[in-house]
């Protein structure tokens, strides 16, 4: 039931609208009341302003009726002696949900939480409460307070939102309600604490004088303590009224990387390009690193300490010389691989080895993931000359 406006009914998703004067006002007083038993007397009273006509408690019966139609649910309203209830459950009507998070969002101590509440709570207002059910009296009281309480709920949440370092986007929205609302002393310090913050102190202090003649003129008092005391502040440029500072972000996560694939290739005409240490994230196994060294090609033993020795068992191949080699290989430099110590040393070494054109780059992979293949050594680049590696 949604009385924060036009005042109709929701099924489901399905808005549904009611008609007549006297049956908005039955379902707006039950509404208002929800899990409260309402008697037959001040139900005419309300609905018909005091001025009920004779047959004012059969007409309330059709109306309810009515209302029991549009809502699908004839247990909605009940018949409960000495008059009837409505029972929507505790969250059945907008009204009571704003309620609900306005009380949460003021008790919220931290300016993210309340300002979340607040603006959900702020959100069910979709325009003049009870904007169709004017002159009933006891209704017209209600929808003003129910402003009041929107009111209550938007000075709550610009107070967050000013906590939360969000002053410059508030500028435009103050300005407006202070115009609305010439008299509102908390909505005048709002702004000129936003104005203050955007290095606006003249125009902070401007808006405090025009609040005072305001008030001087139309309620012949002076602005109260609390607007006072701001001013002054701001006069002596108090560090208390510096913006919040920014929360700190959290550094991304380095890009973890399956240690299972293959190191990326050298480039063709790079220095020295070594893959990042062991153990840190994303790093490669020592085993798989790819080393290119700068100047003449000239071979040299691996005098790495992460490169494993070769086991006996491995017999190192290379598909571009179809020869076998070691570690300190030729002067000329042959394309070769040494196979590491695996996890299965018995299996057999599978390393395949690609060289391209008449360079004798060398890219060494493990066949499979150690963890799927019993045949997956490690494996170590030695071809090139170590140069430091």
């Amino acid at each position: 039931m949604r009385l924060l406006g036009p005042i109709d009914v929701v099924v489901g998703d399905e808005p549904r609208p009611v008609q007549g004067l006297r049956r908005k006002a039955v379902l707006a007083v039950l509404g208002l009341h929800a899990g409260e038993v309402v008697s037959t007397g001040r139900l005419v009273e309300l609905v018909w302003d005091g001025a009920p006509p004779p047959n004012a408690v059969n007409a309330l019966q059709s109306h309810l009726s009515y209302l029991r139609r549009t809502l699908s649910d004839k247990s909605a309203v009940r018949s409960r002696p000495p008059g009837y209830v409505l029972d929507v459950g505790a969250d059945g009507t907008d009204v009571a949900v704003a309620e609900r998070l306005i009380a949460a969002g003021l008790q919220d101590r931290d300016d993210a939480a309340r300002a979340r509440d607040l603006q959900r709570a702020l959100e069910l207002w979709r325009g003049q409460p009870m904007a169709d059910a004017t002159g009933v009296t006891w209704l017209e009281e209600q929808a003003q307070r129910l402003e009041q309480l929107w009111l209550q709920g938007k000075r709550a949440l610009l107070q967050a939102r000013l906590g939360l370092g969000q002053h410059a986007q508030l500028l435009p929205e103050l300005e407006q309600l202070t115009r609305e609302h010439p008299f509102d002393e908390q909505l005048h310090g709002q702004l000129m604490l936003a104005l203050y913050r955007t290095g606006r102190q003249a125009d902070a202090l401007g808006a405090f004088q025009r609040l005072r003649r305001t008030l001087r003129d139309d309620l012949g008092i002076e602005p109260g303590n609390a607007l006072r005391g701001l001013e002054s502040a701001m006069l002596r440029q108090d560090a208390d009224l510096d913006p919040p500072p920014a929360p700190v972000r959290a550094a991304p996560e380095p890009e973890q990387r399956d240690a299972a694939e293959p190191p990326a290739r050298c480039p063709r005409r790079s220095r020295s390009r070594c893959a990042p240490s062991p153990g840190g994230p994303g790093s490669w196994p020592a085993s798989t690193r790819c080393c290119r060294p700068s100047g003449p090609r000239r071979a040299a033993p691996c005098s790495s300490p992460s490169c494993p020795a070769r086991p006996a068992s491995a017999s190192p191949r290379s598909r571009c010389t179809g020869r076998t080699g070691s570690p300190t290989g030729s002067p000329t430099g042959s394309c070769t691989s040494t196979c590491a110590a695996s996890t299965r040393p018995t299996g057999p070494c599978r390393l395949p080895t690609r060289c391209a054109g008449s360079s004798t780059r060398s890219a060494c992979r493990p066949s499979a993931s150690p963890a799927t293949s019993p045949a997956s050594p490690a494996c170590c680049a030695a071809a090139w000359p170590a140069s430091g590696c």
